[in-house]
């Protein structure tokens, strides 16, 4: 039977068979030689696609805000049908909605909406409207529609206004929400002009169509005046944007002078076609005439050779009644003018007669006076020379004090004039001729002029 040795020398493990029951001799082994740093060998490199990928990065938990939301309910709250209406400085919404409350929000700015899905309106101050206590469909129904009518007053005119109405529906239910917007009226700006048979209205609107009326009720009756007719206008477009604006003119013409009238403008106030309505009082003006004498040709004197020439007078007058009474112009004379004569009469000398008229056709009369003057005792004589049939002439006697008397022979032309009706700017001027031609022994060509002011 052997044994098997093993000894350990240098780091080498070596073993020797030996027979059963003999003894080891102890060898004496040399150490192995220690090899020296720079001859070992590097280990060869490893190629990049066979080095092993760094661990990934471990996944984080889930937070609270990273869980998806549950999703938003039903309220079951709702709106129901809407209507508005408006004015220049106002409007109202009147809705339906089967709560008791909603809350308002107004401004000149548009709602914006969130990532919620939610309406916003900034800063606008809420304001609580609740609906009557009758409802429209019973209080004690819980889904029951009621009314609401809400009016938004002290508005600008012709501005376009946003309002948000919301209902209360706590978290984790959907909004319920109605937005809108209203454009309040413009009728404005008015302006009256007028003069003594004319009105000129003009006014600013939001509206591309208006009515007009003159009358002299001030009774309004929709989009015109007790007794007066409407008259349609359209407007001239001056600007566009959110709410255009429209210019009116119109003039009413062929009116009585010194007149009390009043003018409505009406305009199509808002969504249930009612009317904005504007009353202005327009009294027209008195028609002021002036008739004066520029130049008289004289074709017989009346002197009969009693002085050589006739001491001539002439005065003139405007009048709808034309008699020999009523008032005359101061008179141009008295002076010699013989026959065959013309006098250019001027500005300062002129005889002129001024007077207010409501009639549109006046009659325009020039007087021309002879004297002769002769004592009292001379009276027959003076009439029996002067005194002759017909409206255009006749003989006065005047003066009958004892210290003498004068003896006038008259006569008087006359001729028609149609005033203005119109508008006219500054003085309306006019001529006519006044002639005396036959019967008489005063004959004349009077030139006339008639001056009528616009207002």
């Amino acid at each position: 039977m052997n044994r098997t040795l093993t000894t350990l020398s240098a780091g080498i493990l070596t073993a020797v068979v030996l027979p059963l029951g003999a003894a080891p001799a102890l060898a004496q082994t040399p150490p192995a030689p220690t090899p020296s740093l720079d001859k070992i060998a590097p280990a060869p490199p490893k190629p990049i696609d066979k080095i092993a990928p760094a661990p990934a990065e471990p996944t984080p938990p889930k937070t609270v805000d990273t869980i998806a939301p549950a999703p938003l309910k039903d309220s079951g709250k709702k709106f129901g049908t809407s209507s508005q209406s408006w004015t220049q400085t106002s409007f109202t919404q009147v809705f339906r909605a089967n709560v008791d409350t909603v809350i308002m929000q107004v401004s000149d700015s548009p709602a914006t909406k969130d990532s919620s899905g939610r309406y916003t309106m900034g800063a606008a101050q809420p304001v609580v409207v609740s609906a009557p206590q009758n409802g429209g469909g019973g209080l004690k129904d819980p889904n029951a529609m009621r009314t609401f009518t809400k009016t938004v007053e002290g508005l600008e005119p012709g501005r376009v206004y946003h309002y948000l109405f919301t209902i209360p529906t706590g978290a984790g239910f959907k909004p319920v929400q109605m937005i809108g917007s209203v454009s309040t009226l413009l009728h404005g700006q008015h302006s009256i002009s007028k003069g003594h048979s004319w009105v000129d209205v003009s006014f600013v609107s939001s509206q591309p169509a208006a009515w007009v009326s003159l009358g002299k009720f001030a009774t309004p009756a929709g989009n015109h005046l007790t007794g007066a007719n409407a008259i349609m206008l359209h407007g001239e477009k001056i600007s566009d944007g959110d709410v255009p604006r429209f210019r009116y003119m119109h003039r009413f013409n062929s009116l009585t002078p010194g007149t009390a009238y009043n003018v409505l403008t009406a305009v199509a106030g808002n969504g249930t076609q009612e009317w904005d309505q504007e009353l202005l009082p327009a009294p027209t003006a008195q028609r002021q005439v002036t008739v004066s004498v520029e130049k008289i040709v004289v074709h017989d004197d009346a002197d009969r050779g009693l002085r050589g020439k006739g001491e001539l007078l002439f005065q003139a007058r405007g009048t709808t009644a034309p008699t020999k009474s009523g008032s005359w112009s101061n008179g141009y004379g008295e002076t010699s003018i013989g026959s065959g004569e013309t006098r250019t009469i001027s500005a300062a000398a002129q005889s002129r007669h001024q007077f207010t008229t409501t009639a549109n056709q006046i009659a325009l009369q020039v007087e021309g006076r002879e004297n002769d003057a002769v004592t009292k005792k001379n009276q027959q004589w003076c009439a029996s020379h002067y005194s002759q049939p017909g409206t255009n002439h006749t003989a006065r006697w005047v003066n009958q004090e004892e210290s003498g008397a004068g003896c006038y022979q008259f006569s008087y032309g006359e001729n028609a004039v149609e005033l203005p009706t119109s508008h006219h700017a500054g003085t309306w001027t006019a001529y006519r001729e006044v002639k005396v031609a036959r019967s008489p022994d005063l004959r004349f060509t009077a030139t006339v002029r008639i001056e009528v002011k616009s207002n």
